[in-house]
Parts: structure tokens; sequence; C-alpha cells
């Protein structure tokens, strides 16, 4: 009977593998044929889907399918000239299923497309030197950290959703994610643009966000943060901030400033 259900159990397994493989090739051959068109409008219309197949495929093992159907979708953005999204599409293709014909037929999109989002000579040989086959993690949690790590520091307003949703990913796989992650969360999350962020993130840091910024950067991020959870009607967030950003030596602007927020605080809780 044990015999019985394991081999059901496989042949479940083996099915739903196959079953996966085939449908990840079915949309592979579809963003194949489309580029292959330069059917722009199709393909504007066809990238929402795509990106749901990508994050789908995310926490999957390495597999040819998987590497051909980021690299098309990245060729699919090249097309339309959404070069940020496009070359971040390559990054995650050869830092989770890289392949080594794909990355010898690639590069030299891979640095057009880079250089079309105004990067340094240098700093696209740094990032093709970081999500190169010998640079990467063995553990797939940590090539995904990877691939969010680089995407921050593309600096692309047009990324912050992608990274977010990778993200969250590894949370709900209780993974602990590292201060510079939760750094760059927390400044998403109250705002901050993100050509500013390379001012507030040390990647290297072991310190919490607020300990590690100077006080000129540090003021302008209480200021923010208040503002958000005030206008969120987190008002007990918003209290705790105000009272450790009233402990910093305030200029009679930022001190004039406080007290607004309070009185936006007193004014909501009243009606």
């Amino acid at each position: 009977m044990k015999i019985k259900s394991l081999f059901i159990l496989l042949l479940f397994l083996f099915i739903s593998n196959s079953f996966a493989q085939f449908s990840t090739k079915t949309e592979y051959d579809y963003l194949k044929l489309i580029n292959f068109q330069q059917d722009r409008k199709l393909i504007k219309s066809s990238i929402i889907n795509a990106q749901i197949v990508a994050n789908n495929l995310v926490l999957e093992k390495k597999s040819k399918i998987n590497a051909l159907f980021f690299n098309e979708l990245s060729k699919s953005y090249y097309i339309v000239n959404k070069n940020n999204e496009s070359l971040y599409y390559q990054l995650l293709q050869r830092v989770l299923f890289e392949d080594d014909s794909i990355s010898i037929n690639s590069k030299n999109r891979f640095y057009d497309t880079a250089f079309r989002t105004n990067l340094t000579k240098k700093e696209i040989d740094l990032f093709y030197k970081l999500s190169s086959k010998n640079n990467l993690p063995k553990t797939k949690n940590n090539r995904i950290l990877l691939g969010i790590k680089l995407g921050t520091k593309l600096h692309s307003k047009k990324l912050t959703s992608t990274i977010f949703n990778l993200g969250l990913l590894l949370k709900k796989q209780k993974v602990t994610m590292p201060l510079w992650y939760q750094s760059w969360e927390y400044l998403t999350t109250v705002g901050i643009k993100e050509k500013h962020k390379p001012k507030f993130i040390d990647y290297n840091s072991k310190q919490p966000l607020f300990k590690i910024l100077n006080k000129k950067e540090r003021l302008k991020l209480y200021s923010k943060s208040i503002n958000y959870y005030l206008k969120k009607h987190a008002f007990k967030q918003s209290k705790k901030l105000m009272k450790a950003y009233k402990k910093e030596n305030l200029n009679i602007l930022r001190k004039g400033g406080l007290v607004l927020k309070k009185l936006t605080s007193w004014y909501h809780h009243i009606i």
C-alpha cells in the first residue's frame, strides 16, 4: 500500500512539473514570436502577464526554459525601449537561471541596454561581473537576495514594484532580510525617491537605518517618516518618531515644523 501511494505521489509530481514546464514553454514561445514580429503594441499588452509568469518562476530550480523565458522577457522590454526593466530582467536571468550560451549571445544587448540607462562603462562592467557565474551564491535564496541587491543599486523607480515583490517572496519563505534591504523597504514605504536612496543606504552596515545617517539626512528622514505615518493615521508610530525627532538639536524652522506635526496629530485624534 505504501509503495502504491509513493508511486502515485511521484507520478503526480512528475505530471505537475511537466505541466509547469509546458506552460512556461508556451509563454516563452509566444514572447519569442511577438518579439520576432517586432509588434510593439502587442508586446506592451503582453508584458504584464509575462511579469506574473516571471514572478512565479523565481523560486523554481534552474532550467533552460526558465532562463530562455527571462531572456525573452528582457528582449520584449528592450524592443519597447523600457531599458531599466530590460536590464534588470537580464540581471535576474543571469543570477537566477545562469546559462553560458545565453550569456554569450546576449552580452552585446546587456551592454547596449545598460548604456541606454546612463550607466558608465565602469558601472556596467561591475554589474556584469557581479552577475557572472563564478560570483553567484550557492543557495537559491541568496541568489534572489543578490538579484534584489543589484536591482536596488540601479536606482530606478520603474523597478521598485518588481524588487518589492521579490522581497515579499523571500519573506514568505521566512528568510531574515538583511539590514540594507530593510532600509530600502522602509525608505520606499515612506516615499524617499530612488535617486535619493544612495544617500541613505549602507550595504555593509550592521546598524539600523537611523543610526548610520548623518544629521542632515537623519532629520530629513524623520520629517518624511512622520508626515507619512500622520497621513496614514498611524499615530502611535508618528508619536514615537516625533519623540525621537524632538531629541535632535533642531533649529527654529524644524521646531516650528514639529509643532505643526503635533497639531496635525492632535487634530486627527479629536475628530
